[in-house]
């Protein structure tokens, strides 16, 4: 038995119209979001769900609120991403 993980790729090659398409194009034809946005979007919603308390995550290991209540849009979310240091044994 073969296996077939390739399926999806091998299936878009093959289509006649979108055989000489780069990987964009082809994505975009068949309505399928890039790894990358697909990636981009998980790390949005882990993100959300971190600040608001969805998820048991301790907010305060990860993230740090913007000292300046000063931004343009007025946005009371604005996060920095807390600074790790590591140190050498």
């Amino acid at each position: 038995m073969r296996h077939n993980s390739l399926f999806p790729h091998r299936h878009t090659i093959r289509c006649s119209l979108l055989a000489l398409a780069q990987m964009y194009v082809r994505l975009q034809r068949l309505d399928i979001p890039s790894l990358e946005l697909q990636r981009l979007q998980e790390d949005l919603l882990w993100c959300y769900k971190t600040v608001f308390g969805m998820i048991d995550l301790n907010f305060d290991e990860f993230f740090e609120w913007s000292p300046c209540c000063d931004t343009r849009g007025q946005n009371k979310y604005k996060l920095y991403i807390k600074k790790v240091y590591r140190y050498k044994d």
